[in-house]
């Protein structure tokens, strides 16, 4: 060590002091895989675009792009849109049985399905009190990790509200939330909070969760209820289905700070219709 480089005791340790305050201040902060110098993820004012069939469209200048997780596991479509500076969202179904996907065999069927789910065939509760299906649920959020997936939204995570056969409360919810939340973590993985609005408040879960994905929270008169999250520096996407009240709603949403935008009444969410607020 040269001369210039030794510093007395008092001073090294100010400055060791004064990076460990600042450490503090600065806080941990999330940015995509390899980067240094990007801007938080998911924050505030981000945008989506949101196609879980089809040919995924590559033209939409988002900052986003949220995809089926199985779908794109080895297409390589992940890299190809993270090559243009797209940040990754990964669709999985946290809190349904989906007859069609390739570990439906690792199901205990006499114990870990409850109700159809809806008006969507081949769809069933799950029991997310279940080991069994709270280890499926790691495996497939290790899959989005292996994916290069920078952030998973985890579907129908509101079954306390539904007649879900399994009686599901509203506090089994809440721990399941924050299973899937705290291993998404551990994996360095961003997640959403996927609806399940009515939680937010009474479980800050706008501090458990990264950012929001909403469908029709002005259907429903929901959308004040996001607020926490945009408050803490952190995204808000909102999906609509139809164009009802279009102007005033997306003047309330820019307003709020949230990114919204219409995806077609018949709810396929297959690239044919996608219109942002202007």
């Amino acid at each position: 060590m040269s001369k210039s480089t030794v510093f007395s005791f008092p001073v090294a340790l100010t400055q060791l002091l004064t990076i460990a305050s600042l450490l503090l201040v600065i806080g941990p902060t999330c940015y995509a895989k390899g980067a240094t110098d990007q801007p938080p993820l998911f924050s505030a004012g981000s945008t989506l675009y949101w196609q879980l069939q089809g040919e995924v469209s590559l033209k939409h200048t988002t900052d986003v792009y949220g995809i089926d997780m199985e779908d794109h596991e080895r297409s390589g479509l992940v890299q190809k849109l993270q090559s243009q500076n797209k940040l990754i969202l990964c669709y999985i179904s946290a809190g349904s049985y989906e007859a069609w996907r390739s570990d439906k065999n690792e199901f205990d069927l006499s114990a870990d399905i409850g109700n159809p789910l809806g008006d969507w065939p081949g769809e069933y509760y799950l029991n997310i009190n279940s080991e069994n299906v709270r280890r499926i649920m790691r495996s497939r959020i290790d899959r989005a990790f292996d994916a290069g997936c920078n952030a998973l939204e985890p579907d129908n995570t509101d079954a306390y509200q539904a007649d879900n056969g399994l009686g599901i409360s509203a506090a089994d919810q809440v721990d399941y939330l924050k299973f899937l939340a705290d291993y998404a973590h551990s994996k360095d993985l961003l997640i959403a909070l996927k609806n399940t609005v009515d939680l937010i408040e009474s479980a800050n879960l706008a501090q458990t969760f990264d950012f929001t994905l909403n469908e029709s929270c002005y259907v429903y008169n929901e959308c004040d209820a996001l607020t926490p999250f945009v408050d803490a520096g952190k995204a808000v996407f909102i999906a609509m289905y139809e164009q009802y009240e279009k102007d005033a709603r997306c003047a309330d949403a820019k307003q709020k700070g949230f990114h919204m935008a219409f995806y077609g009444t018949d709810h396929a969410l297959d690239g044919r219709v996608y219109e942002t607020c202007q």
